[in-house]
């Protein structure tokens, strides 16, 4: 018996294209342009009955043929520019004009007159087109903003050499600029002061006990779910947007919010160790030789690490960037030890 194949073969569906492919939403901005085109004609044929049928005399005759024939003008425009451009400030204004037809043709519909009910029919065919022109203008719309965003993104970023000290600096970065605020904002609503004197008395000692507690409690809690916000959606975050760098995705885009908070957490264990003081600095050197082996850390595998090029203005915004950290550090001191 000969082999039997089954094939299951998509219908196209003329009445309500599927816009999530490229053919669907280039027939619904087709549609859009016909509705559009359409309306044209009919303005066109009534601006002729009107002049064939009413004799202009004076000026103010002439008023109504005028205006019908610009607006099949307007109708004309705006069906070249959805054709041609996929304008989906054309596809709007189409879609409110035969709504606003529709309307009107709905509001003084008289079932029994069969030329009412065939002019109904056909503006509600012409307002369903006008929602396809703007499906389907919308969803190319959507497709070129992303395809901008994703050549914005990562334009400037084609290095995806290992930088381990760029990538260091930028992570301190954002973690002491989250104290910082984290420290102004708790000045403004308790007194701060007065709980790290209790915690010192209870402990007995201010390095080993609060400074531990208070460093866990604020990189685990505040700081990664903060940074894990900002390199989701944008790919960056301060510290990296000052030394260059990116987590983006194979596709080039951001990571999203639950891979960049489970990229956080892994960071947190297998690169710094909780922050457990010198622990934590053999973790980093330990990661630091496993970026210069092999290209990329442990939590990196499934991501591409985009940098900016070294360059005169990168080794400025370096220099601008360490300065600023630099700042930072000084005021926390200053406050720690007030």
């Amino acid at each position: 018996m000969p082999e039997q194949h089954n094939s299951t073969i998509t219908p196209v569906r003329w009445y309500w294209p599927d816009v999530t492919t490229e053919r669907g939403a280039n027939r619904a901005v087709l549609y859009g342009a016909l509705s559009s085109s359409w309306q044209c004609i009919d303005s066109l044929l009534i601006c002729m009955n009107l002049i064939n049928e009413s004799a202009i005399e004076t000026i103010y005759d002439s008023i109504v043929p005028t205006m019908i024939f610009i607006s099949a003008v307007i109708y004309a425009f705006l069906s070249y520019k959805l054709i041609t451009k996929n304008s989906l400030k054309a596809s709007i204004f189409i879609l409110v004009m035969s709504t606003l037809i529709f309307v009107n043709n709905v509001i003084h519909y008289n079932g029994l007159d069969p030329t009412d009910i065939i002019t109904t029919f056909e503006f509600a065919v012409v307002f369903v087109f006008s929602i396809h022109g703007v499906r389907g203008a919308l969803k190319i719309h959507n497709n070129n903003k992303m395809k901008q965003t994703e050549q914005n993104s990562t334009r400037n970023y084609t290095d995806t050499t290992p930088h381990p000290w760029r990538r260091h600096f930028a992570r301190y970065f954002d973690c002491h600029l989250v104290l910082i605020l984290l420290l102004l904002i708790m000045y403004n609503f308790i007194d701060l002061n007065k709980v790290i004197y209790n915690y010192i008395h209870i402990s007995g000692t201010r390095e080993i006990f609060f400074d531990y507690i208070f460093l866990f409690v604020f990189s685990v809690g505040i700081s990664t779910p903060l940074i894990a916000i900002s390199i989701g959606i944008t790919g960056s975050t301060p510290g990296k947007m000052l030394y260059g760098i990116k987590v983006l995705g194979p596709d080039k885009r951001p990571i999203g919010f639950v891979n960049a908070l489970c990229r956080e957490l892994t960071i947190i264990v297998k690169g710094v160790f909780f922050y457990i003081p010198l622990i934590s600095s053999l973790y980093s050197l330990a990661s630091y030789f496993e970026l210069k082996k092999r290209g990329h850390c442990p939590w990196d595998t499934k991501y591409v690490i985009a940098q900016r090029p070294g360059s005169p203005s990168e080794t400025l915004r370096n220099m601008i960037g360490f300065l600023i950290h630099t700042a930072m550090l000084l005021f926390l001191n200053y406050n720690y030890y007030q």
